[in-house]
């Protein structure tokens, strides 16, 4: 896990990296950073929805960490085992 030193120095690059950027390349940021948001609150909603089942979460968590190519693959594998 990182630690505080890591994330001042986060902090500081970023300080850096805005003054730097284009009002257009910061909105593309904001996007990009909703996208990823939306994306870990429906992780938490699905493996809130799963408490208590340890496996599923663990294959879950698995399955989204794939690229979307190999999830394809991965759900056709699944039902062919059907």
């Amino acid at each position: 896990m990182a630690d505080l030193s890591d994330f001042q120095q986060y902090y500081k690059l970023a300080d850096v990296l805005i003054q730097q950027a284009s009002k257009d390349q910061l909105a593309e940021c904001a996007r990009l950073l909703a996208l990823k948001l939306a994306h870990y609150q429906g992780m938490a909603t699905t493996l809130d929805r799963l408490k208590g089942s340890t496996e599923e979460v663990h294959l879950l968590a698995a399955f989204r960490s794939l690229p979307k190519e190999r999830q394809l693959i991965a759900i056709k594998l699944v039902e062919a085992l059907k």
